[in-house]
């Protein structure tokens, strides 16, 4: 099978510039940089592997260093792309993943019960059985194989006038951190308390302000952050991160860089690892490096991908 082919490759293989492709090229990186991802594609059974183009191609990909089959497929299902221009790198990834999601979907006819809004059960525990609901919901069309890169949210609205609560769980797969130093700064200022005010209760039913929090109540397994205006000053190789169960480590797999003043300008490169070395893939150009070359990158980093540690 193909995958067999390109499932050890010791570096990451360089992908051709097809014109201001090296924002797809950035992101092909940090996507084929996960090894929880070639896992879950080497459990594929063949008549998934007949349902997707997109992903026959992306592995076509990993011996060709040709991206202009997965390009064509990208500006099919996003014409906006056929213009020759630069693009988004981090609007780019989220994309991809929509096409893979799209092609691998399944069919699923066991619809999870909802739970039922009972007096007697204690709150935290009714709590987690809605969560649960939730995301058994999300997951209920989703293959294995897209479910790596999801994680949930707990969005709680409080009415300030009738103090009534309200719950939303919401699927994520990444996460968008600004005006930050770090990473755990970035993720904490994420799931601050904000006040919205003329805000409709459909509770007391009048105009007033709500205060809203978000909490990181469930991480995925291969965790994608975006930085849309950069700033990042420091980033680790290990990352400790606490949400609703428990704490959990990560490790840094691959990062995205854009050197340049405007997201559609400039020039997209990656980071990657592979095994215990690190390399930078500048399009068709790869070249060994090290954690201490991409902290002289820190002010560039646009993207990162940390997997989980089990």
């Amino acid at each position: 099978m193909l995958y067999e082919n390109v499932s050890h490759l010791k570096t990451p293989i360089g992908l051709k510039n097809l014109g201001n492709t090296c924002y797809l090229n950035c992101c092909l990186q940090v996507l084929l940089s996960s090894n929880i991802l070639s896992t879950e594609i080497g459990n594929l059974k063949l008549i998934d592997f007949s349902k997707t183009i997109f992903l026959r191609e992306l592995l076509v990909l990993k011996t060709t260093g040709n991206p202009n089959d997965v390009y064509r497929l990208l500006v099919r299902a996003y014409p906006d792309y056929n213009n020759n221009e630069q693009q988004d790198t981090n609007e780019c990834f989220l994309r991809i993943l929509d096409i893979l999601e799209n092609e691998l979907r399944v069919t699923n006819k066991l619809i999870p019960l909802s739970p039922k809004l009972d007096p007697s059960i204690k709150p935290d525990k009714l709590l987690k059985q809605f969560s649960l609901f939730s995301w058994k919901m999300h997951n209920l069309t989703l293959a294995n194989m897209c479910k790596i890169f999801y994680g949930q949210i707990r969005e709680l609205r409080t009415c300030r006038t009738c103090k009534q609560e309200k719950n939303n769980f919401i699927p994520f797969n990444s996460l968008s951190l600004v005006n930050c130093r770090n990473i755990p700064e970035g993720l904490k200022k994420f799931q601050l308390t904000e006040y919205i005010k003329d805000f409709e209760c459909t509770t007391c039913m009048k105009r007033t302000e709500i205060r809203k929090s978000q909490i990181i109540w469930k991480l995925p397994k291969v965790l994608i952050l975006q930085f849309p205006i950069k700033g990042l000053k420091q980033i680790k190789d290990k990352l400790n991160i606490e949400d609703y169960m428990k704490v959990k480590n990560y490790r840094l797999i691959s990062v995205g860089c854009h050197n340049g003043f405007d997201i559609n300008s400039g020039h997209y490169y990656t980071f990657v690892r592979k095994g215990v070395k690190w390399y930078l893939a500048n399009d068709s150009i790869i070249e060994q490096s090290s954690m201490t070359e991409i902290l002289h990158h820190i002010h560039h980093i646009y993207i990162v991908c940390y997997e989980r540690v089990f």
